[in-house]
């Protein structure tokens, strides 16, 4: 049984790997919020994980609040902390739960940053094609888009996980789970040109092996993408922040303003709960005031 803090860590680290499915990205979200408190537990001179206590929990999540970091920030530390809290008390690994030492940070729901739909065609269409990097560049693109995607997954798409008669794709999201999402003709097409600018170089990659790779062969790396969206959006003149995520919320909003049921969007963002997807249910005030003035049957005064 582990008896320093460090290797509790590790014991939970390896949980929520294995039991848990937990993704990579999680998996090192946790080893740094926890070695954040592990660090900051051995400089009041704890080492062992017995030592530890209710003390140490609280007064870290009071040093987390003043540190000017962002309330999102906090909130994901003070949540990694009850959840090892939790995880140690209920493997005996400590005797009081700490969880209960440490309030849950509540940050306020701020409205997802999207693009309309005529400065996302001004993005996605602005891309110059020259290279066969530029066409992946652009798949990549109308796909994050298409499918709602988030970077993670998209990075991680392989070329068996494209259904081209079916035109679906599987991923794999948060938690190990995976699910089948349409691709538009556009992403399809873009794709399909994508692969056959790269089967000169890699010939292996109508078969198997990374959707999207790097100049070296390797797969596409998150940052890469992000740097991608970036440009893009400069170059399109939108001088709003632009990220890969913008283009899921994007997908979303304009899902919903067309019509489409919430409980398919959530489907297709891969949503545990309809809660999380009701943030896209959101409207300008300038359309709620349109759809009011087309659907009421007293909104217009006609004099009559």
């Amino acid at each position: 049984m582990p008896r320093s803090l460090a290797a509790a860590i590790q014991a939970f680290l390896d949980y929520q790997a294995v039991e848990r499915g937990a993704s990579p990205n999680t998996i090192a979200a946790y080893r740094c919020d926890l070695g954040q408190f592990a660090a900051f537990v051995r400089r009041r001179g704890s080492v062992g994980i017995e030592e530890v206590g209710s003390a140490d929990a609280a007064d870290f999540q009071r040093l987390l609040r003043g540190s000017g970091l962002a309330p999102a920030t906090v909130a994901r530390k003070v949540a990694a902390l009850r959840v090892f809290a939790k995880f140690a008390h209920a493997e005996g690994l400590m005797e009081c739960n700490l969880a209960e030492c440490v309030e849950p940070q509540r940050v306020p729901r701020r409205l997802p940053e999207t693009l309309s739909v005529r400065r996302m065609a001004r993005l996605l269409e602005g891309t110059k094609v020259r290279a066969p990097e530029d066409v992946r560049d652009r798949a990549m693109l109308e796909l994050l888009y298409s499918c709602g995607l988030r970077v993670s997954e998209l990075v991680s798409l392989r070329c068996e996980d494209v259904d081209f008669v079916g035109r679906t794709l599987r991923c794999v999201g948060k938690g190990a789970k995976e699910r089948t999402v349409p691709i538009g003709g556009v992403a399809l097409r873009w794709l399909l040109a994508h692969l056959s600018a790269a089967s000169g170089r890699q010939p292996a990659c109508r078969a198997k092996g990374p959707m999207f790779r790097n100049e070296r062969g390797g797969p596409i790396s998150r940052q890469r993408v992000w740097r991608l969206v970036k440009a893009h959006a400069a170059r399109a003149g939108i001088a709003t922040r632009v990220t890969p995520h913008t283009f899921r919320h994007s997908f979303a909003t304009h899902l919903l303003a067309r019509g489409a049921d919430l409980r398919f969007i959530q489907e297709m963002l891969g949503h545990a709960r309809v809660t999380t997807t009701q943030i896209y249910t959101h409207v300008d005030r300038g359309r709620l005031r349109e759809v009011y003035l087309r659907s009421h049957p007293r909104a217009l005064d006609t004099g009559s």
